[in-house]
């Protein structure tokens, strides 16, 4: 199988039974690691076992969120402090047991609470 054809499968594994990219890497690297014969089939099953007991997901959470997603939250919060969703995000930037990455926070010139 090349790499796009790989990645093909995979993409239509991951759609097919409604799962995250990450749901599946272990078992990914685990047939890669152990050289599995036929990896189609062990992935498929791999996929079916998971879409079984994971059941309905959960919504994201800002535990969640990549530091490009909060990049975009501090941004839209410069931008306008009340677009800031203290029930979502947590305290705002610059508050006590604010929840957004320092490093995130290090990139901005105003990270203090309005």
């Amino acid at each position: 199988m090349t790499e796009v054809q790989a990645r093909s499968f995979f993409g239509k594994l991951i759609s097919t039974h409604r799962l995250q990219p990450h749901q599946l890497l272990s078992s990914l690297a685990t047939a890669f690691v152990n050289g599995t014969p036929d990896p189609t089939a062990y992935l498929t099953a791999a996929a079916r076992a998971v879409a079984g007991r994971s059941g309905p997901r959960p919504a994201p959470t800002v535990a969640d969120w990549s530091d490009d997603v909060w990049r975009s939250a501090v941004a839209a919060y410069e931008g306008d402090p009340a677009r800031w969703d203290v029930a979502v995000m947590g305290p705002k930037p610059g508050v006590a047991g604010c929840l957004v990455p320092e490093a995130v926070l290090a990139g901005f010139v105003r990270a203090a609470a309005a």
